[in-house]
């Protein structure tokens, strides 16, 4: 499905733009662009649920509205998600994938060479992976509602196999891989795995069809890794901060799933980022949201409405990455506190 502006707004927009990586597989993006003037910065983000759901299902504003406020937007397929080649397995590719994009983006056609990342789960872990590379244009990110690394907090939580998130989480993606290639019979068996809790009552968990070696291998790769090792911290941004030398903007719940992860992240980060200017230049903001994204608690005021995201966010850009002072960090931290705002 190709890409399209918001009616009416100064944007003009290109799909499936071919990104290479280092090792030769192709990703695909769709760029909007400010109709008039520039360069301009970008604003970057590398999604796994199909670069078209950025227009109506990421929880932020559309492309195109950032792109009317001065950023050359970009949304990409991750590796071996919906347009782009490759072989999808969680996280293992992100790190060199997003550097190797942010440094496509900054040198293309409309760019100003400085490119800033946004995007929330796993759209935010995959800006974090790519933040410990040191891509030289990256400026900024925005993680919002994401982990500070992918055993505690995400696959498991205190040791414990994290049972329905992960069997639900691996079942979509299984679904989502097995559309990208025409694989109706697949599709079939997986389809109520990805909506009903009932099937997880198998065991033992090697067993829980319709998940297999097959249908999703990195499911299994998690079984066999119930400590933290090796695996796992080859993917953890909290075993060291200090490879992370960037602002950031970071979003979090206090329903949400990953409200820890997020905390963690920012305190990591303030005390420990390898530069003095991005130790700094964290910001933590903290509404009352489930992983919706955004969804407010029943009763939360209009200061949680989901469009706080997209203001905050629109400030912290402007700030760090054009210059223009926006009170974003007056304080470090901006909570919602229930029942006072």
């Amino acid at each position: 499905m190709p890409a399209e502006p918001v009616p009416g707004l100064p944007v003009t927009v290109e799909s499936d733009v071919p990104c290479r990586m280092r090792d030769g597989i192709t990703l695909f993006a769709d760029v909007y662009r400010p109709a008039e003037g520039g360069p301009h910065p970008v604003l970057l983000m590398r999604e796994p649920y199909n670069k078209w759901t950025a227009q109506a299902g990421s929880g932020y504003n559309h492309p195109s509205w950032w792109a009317a406020r001065g950023y050359v937007t970009i949304v990409q397929d991750c590796r071996g998600r919906y347009r782009s080649e490759g072989d999808f397995v969680p996280f293992v590719h992100e790190a060199r994938d997003g550097y190797d994009a942010i440094e496509w983006a900054a040198a293309l056609p409309g760019a100003d060479g400085r490119v800033a990342t946004y995007g929330f789960s796993y759209p935010g872990a995959t800006q974090l992976l790519a933040a410990t590379e040191r891509p030289p244009s990256l400026v900024a990110i925005c993680p919002g509602m994401t982990s500070s690394q992918y055993y505690e907090g995400w696959t498991y939580n205190g040791g414990a196999f994290a049972l329905a998130f992960a069997a639900n989480w691996a079942a979509g993606l299984a679904y989502d891989d097995a559309r990208r290639l025409g694989d109706e019979e697949t599709m079939a068996a997986l389809e109520p795995a990805t909506a009903e809790a009932a099937w997880f009552g198998q065991l033992p968990l090697r067993s829980l069809r319709p998940l297999t070696p097959e249908t999703a291998p990195y499911f299994f790769d998690w079984l066999d890794h119930p400590d933290y090792d090796d695996f796992w911290r080859a993917t953890a941004i909290d075993e060291d901060y200090s490879r992370i030398g960037v602002p950031a903007l970071h979003i979090a719940g206090w329903y949400d799933i990953f409200l820890s992860g997020s905390v963690t992240n920012f305190a990591g980060l303030r005390s420990g980022a390898g530069t003095e200017a991005a130790r700094a230049g964290q910001k933590l903001v903290v509404g009352p949201w489930r992983h919706g994204p955004w969804e407010p608690l029943l009763g939360a005021g209009e200061e949680a409405s989901p469009v706080v995201v997209n203001e905050w966010q629109l400030r912290f850009l402007d700030e760090v990455v054009k210059g223009q002072p926006s009170g974003v960090f007056d304080a470090p931290v901006c909570a919602y506190v229930m029942g006072e705002g």
